[in-house]
């Protein structure tokens, strides 16, 4: 190994020899390991060889030698005890820290407890006075404080690890808040994932302290063809307004739900910056992503655009005419009413010529009720007792609905293809919707009703194309109210006494605030939903306990 002269046989006839490649030395394996006194076999290593068989023959005769090879025999014949004993007490050790991070997270999972019961409710956290002699130290401290004293090896633990970690301050709130916020958000992501189109819902506010919030909803049909819209946040928008800050915004709040080929509609207000041709908001968005149809959301005139517009169109004049004419028909008689109580069960809301709203609960009641009215038609036409006015008003020529229905909507048909060419089959598309069009179980039926019977198709590999269409329709919003319902969410949480409350903050108790029916979901159907709460919290930095499990 050193020279030329090295023979290797030497090593197996001198078991206590090794040597180093690097260091081109030889040593006493037993008196490295064990030796007490450095020599130049134990530390310096042996390199003359032409001195190495007297060399050798001397180390060997050594006394320190002998009593370290003894020791290492020794050694060599106990290492299975002595290595047994190091598994059984690293086994113990690990048994004694898994336990205490069980505890941890116990004590976690009731502070995670009262951060959600008080952000579902919309309560305060902190106290004025949050002192230990306080009779009132805050909603959080002293619904903690309830919780941990219900087990007692619980709040043994808690005391022996308060001096290091009391899970109550603000910074820990916060962190936890944010947490719940994150899987929140997790999960409309996956759902998101799932399907094929989603809707954005944005509007603005001002806050207790004059601050402009932004609030973004998704709308989407979920994987089991339910309706659903999802919050995502506030987001401070009072240092610029323009078109260009709120594209930068929206875009990216919605970059990872890969809205470029996923966003089907957009809807905000009539203001020119969301809803300029050129170079508003909806323009650049739909610039991103080419199928975001546009929805001018006219909520706060509803009535009045919807009741004008009618007026222009003739046939729709007629058409609503008369809807409005069988409520009141209705209405004039008790032997009518009598008999629409017995064959329908449930009365035709009552006309208002100023208010839009009763003719779609009117025209509701007759779509999903047309043969049940047509029967109570029929009755009232044959009974003897009738006089004329009422079988006047009951006379119903039931072959022209017959002809509505077998007249397919080619033209309909033509303009949808041409707008989204690129989401469905044409042909393929166009067969499934006469089927569907001719088949008696569509008919009569609610978007969202022909969404639920479609999916069964859809889930047997049937009707595809016809699923998209419905759930396109379903997805495009009429208006931005339930944007509007979570500007009064925002009133509750941030008001007078709790202004100075963070945008982080704000926008993650109130997305749990608002989503609280997920969270409710979440925690009855998802056995892990509070360990993955608790694993989110670990990662963060400067962790003062314990709280992930050595495997």
């Amino acid at each position: 190994m050193c020279s030329r002269s090295f023979k290797e046989s030497w090593y197996d006839s001198h078991k206590w020899l090794c040597g180093s490649f690097y260091e081109q030395r030889l040593y006493c394996w037993p008196c490295v390991l064990l030796g007490k006194v450095k020599n130049v076999w134990s530390s310096d290593g042996y390199f003359d060889l032409k001195n190495l068989s007297r060399s050798v023959k001397k180390h060997e005769a050594s006394k320190d030698h002998i009593n370290n090879f003894i020791g290492l025999v020794r050694l060599e014949k106990n290492k299975g005890t002595i290595i047994d004993a190091l598994n059984e007490g690293s086994r113990l050790s690990k048994i004694l820290y898994n336990d205490n991070v069980r505890k941890n997270r116990l004590v976690l999972l009731q502070i995670i407890e009262v951060v959600i019961l008080l952000g579902k409710q919309e309560l305060a956290f902190r106290g004025h006075d949050e002192s230990t002699l306080s009779i009132n130290q805050g909603n959080f401290r002293e619904m903690f404080n309830l919780l941990i004293k219900q087990n007692a090896e619980l709040l043994s633990h808690y005391e022996k690890i308060s001096n290091v970690f009391t899970g109550q301050s603000k910074t820990i709130q916060n962190e936890i808040i944010h947490c719940v916020y994150e899987y929140i958000i997790d999960v409309i992501k996956s759902e998101i994932n799932d399907i094929h189109f989603f809707a954005v819902i944005s509007d603005d506010t001002t806050d207790i302290v004059e601050k402009s919030q932004c609030a973004i909803t998704l709308r989407y049909v979920k994987k089991t063809g339910e309706l659903k819209e999802s919050f995502l946040g506030f987001h401070d928008v009072s240092s610029s307004k323009t078109s260009e800050s709120l594209f930068n915004l929206i875009t990216s709040v919605l970059d990872p739900y890969n809205f470029r080929t996923k966003l089907i509609a957009q809807c905000y207000d009539g203001a020119s910056v969301m809803a300029g041709h050129v170079s508003g908001l909806q323009k650049r968005i739909r610039d991103e992503a080419p199928n975001a149809l546009f929805t001018h959301c006219c909520a706060h005139r509803l009535n009045l655009v919807l009741q004008q517009g009618s007026y222009c169109v003739p046939q729709s004049r007629i058409f609503f005419a008369t809807l409005l004419g069988i409520s009141v028909f209705f209405k004039k008689s008790p032997k009518r009413t009598f008999v629409l109580d017995t064959i329908i069960g449930k009365r035709i809301p009552i006309a208002n010529e100023t208010r839009w709203c009763t003719r779609s609960k009117i025209l509701n009641f007759v779509v999903s009720n047309l043969d049940k009215l047509l029967e109570v038609m029929e009755c009232i036409r044959d009974n003897p007792e009738s006089g004329m006015e009422s079988i006047n008003g009951a006379k119903v020529d039931t072959s022209k609905f017959k002809s509505y229905k077998t007249a397919f909507p080619y033209e309909g048909f033509n303009c949808l293809t041409l707008i989204y060419k690129e989401i469905f089959d044409t042909d393929q598309f166009k067969n499934e919707l006469s089927v569907i069009y001719f088949d008696e179980q569509f008919h009569n039926q609610s978007i969202q009703q022909c969404v639920k019977l479609l999916k069964e198709f859809e889930e047997s590999g049937l009707l595809k194309e016809a699923y998209k269409l419905f759930c396109i329709v379903l997805t495009i919003p009429s208006t931005s109210v339930s944007v509007e319902r979570n500007f009064s969410c925002l009133k509750r949480i941030k008001n007078y006494l709790r202004n100075s409350m963070t945008e982080e903050r704000l926008s993650s108790l109130a997305t749990i605030s608002i989503e609280k029916d997920l969270i409710n979901t979440l925690s009855k159907n998802d056995e892990k939903f509070y360990e993955k709460i608790i694993d989110k919290f670990a990662l963060l930095k400067d962790r003062r306990i314990d709280l992930i499990y050595k495997t």
